[in-house]
């Protein structure tokens, strides 16, 4: 192998490990193939059959010598199990296979796959193959093509993508891992933003790691409690020395994942155009395992929690329905009782009369097995109800065009 073919392997691989974390760049890991195997054409094609969302399918190439259309690829997905070429990939894994050097040009061109497909994409000779994942819950095909006026691909190419496999392999694992950490990443930090109460993840000094939707929005108003060039602080001096004094405490308490760690931290926050304050406890970020100390990810944490008394908690009345077995009328009396209001003012808010009220109450409390209404509303305030977040369609559009247009899903600090 001379010394040009063996650098264009390396900027091949390169490329390679650079889509682990950007699906984008494989088409450039494509057009490497292609002018590493002098073809006229790529494709990749990944194929999980426990979690369809990682199907992939991409050419490269077509747009020049080569035709590809939608129908075409429903053809090539459903010729698939009778493509000889594939079937031979199959019974040789992990070993590139030119198809000239097994088939005939009769036994390719008289298959369904020929006829219906490769003779309309000009996907004259091919060099593929197949990787199949652990219990063969995964199988990939990559494969180099060249049109009926170049030539068949020898052994020195089987050679060289042979040299590509192993790494083909790794890089796919890890953008399958990666994959699943983000995606695990998203589903907590979305169910965090469900959450009606500040969550913020900061480290030593109050910078901020994390922030939930609630958390921010506080933030925004800038009243009492602010993030400052990425730290978590307090506007009131004295109340900000003490709020750090938490922080380095919880964070202390976090680095040494002591057994009986020192217990959370309450404080209130004045505000200015508020006359309630903030509610405000640190607690350290406990993490099961013990760290190496050689991670930069695992650095000691703390977990602010921040409520505001004058946000209504919300308890829609479909839900109390469905979980307590009440009626409409008694869910939306519910309702009106965990947002703080009196009997009398709930009736009023219904329509209806104190004496009304008072019957759908006493109905509640039986379905319930409560006796008091404080004890009804500690109830429901208990209960996962009260988590639900009212999103409108209109925030739901706002938040996926700014994903799109920005890639800022979560408010994360560096």
């Amino acid at each position: 192998m001379n010394a040009a073919i063996f650098r264009r392997i390396l900027t091949t691989i390169e490329a390679m490990y650079d889509a682990v974390t950007d699906s984008r760049k494989w088409e450039n890991v494509l057009k490497e193939m292609t002018e590493l195997l002098d073809a006229d054409s790529a494709h990749i094609g990944h194929f999980d059959r426990d979690n369809p969302l990682f199907n992939v399918s991409l050419l490269y190439g077509v747009e020049n010598d080569m035709h590809w259309d939608a129908e075409l690829q429903q053809k090539f997905e459903k010729l698939i199990p009778e493509d000889p070429r594939l079937i031979l990939c199959n019974t040789y894994p992990e070993k590139p296979i030119s198809c000239r050097m097994y088939l005939t040009d009769t036994e390719l061109h008289d298959s369904r796959m020929w006829q219906e497909v490769l003779r309309y994409s000009r996907a004259e000779y091919s060099l593929i193959v197949t990787l199949q994942g652990n219990n063969q819950e995964t199988l990939t095909g990559v494969g180099v093509f060249r049109t009926p006026e170049g030539r068949p691909f020898d052994q020195e190419a089987c050679d060289i993508m042979g040299e590509l496999v192993p790494h083909f392999k790794r890089v796919l694992s890890l953008h399958k891992q990666l994959a699943n950490m983000d995606l695990g990443q998203r589903m907590g930090m979305s169910t965090l933003d469900h959450i009606p109460m500040g969550i913020f993840v900061v480290a030593s000094q109050g910078k901020v790691h994390f922030v939930n939707d609630f958390g921010d929005s506080l933030a925004r108003e800038n009243d009492g409690l602010l993030i400052d060039s990425g730290h978590l602080a307090l506007q009131r001096s004295k109340e900000n020395d003490e709020l750090q004094r938490f922080i380095h405490a919880a964070v202390d308490t976090s680095k040494r994942a002591r057994a009986y760690p020192t217990p959370p931290q309450a404080l209130s926050v004045t505000r200015t155009r508020a006359e309630e304050p903030l509610w405000m406890m640190v607690s350290p970020l406990m993490v099961g395992g013990a760290s190496l100390g050689v991670d930069p990810l695992q650095q000691p944490m703390a977990v602010v929690f921040v409520s505001d008394p004058l946000q209504p908690q919300e308890s829609p009345p479909e839900l109390l329905q469905r979980l307590f077995g009440l009626t409409r009328r008694e869910a939306a009396l519910v309702e009106q009782l965990v947002l703080g209001r009196s009997l009398q003012e709930g009736a009023d808010v219904l329509g209806i009369t104190e004496h009304t009220a008072r019957t759908h109450l006493k109905a509640a409390f039986g379905k319930t097995q409560t006796q008091r209404q404080s004890d009804l509303v500690r109830l429901v305030l208990s209960s996962p109800v009260w988590i639900r977040k009212a999103t409108s369609r209109a925030d739901i559009q706002k938040s996926l065009q700014n994903t799109l247009a920005s890639g800022d899903r979560f408010r994360m600090y560096r």
